[in-house]
């Protein structure tokens, strides 16, 4: 999460199509929480919420998906 947030700020200040390969990899990051969520059987969209915010308040770097 923290590296896509950094990708998604880093393309805000490119203007054009060179912005699109940070915009593509802040997704794929984005991809790998999501894709752990869904299969521990979690709301994925609620998870997904939790984590970004967390990540954006500036919590630890290293929260992630628990899977129990």
């Amino acid at each position: 999460m923290t590296v896509s947030a950094a990708l998604k700020q880093k393309s805000s200040s490119i203007e054009g199509i060179e912005k699109w390969p940070y915009e593509a990899a802040a997704i794929a990051f984005e991809s790998i929480p999501r894709t752990l969520a869904q299969n521990c059987g979690v709301n994925v969209i609620r998870t997904m919420t939790a984590l970004q915010g967390k990540h954006a308040n500036g919590e630890n770097a290293w929260i992630g998906i628990d899977g129990n």
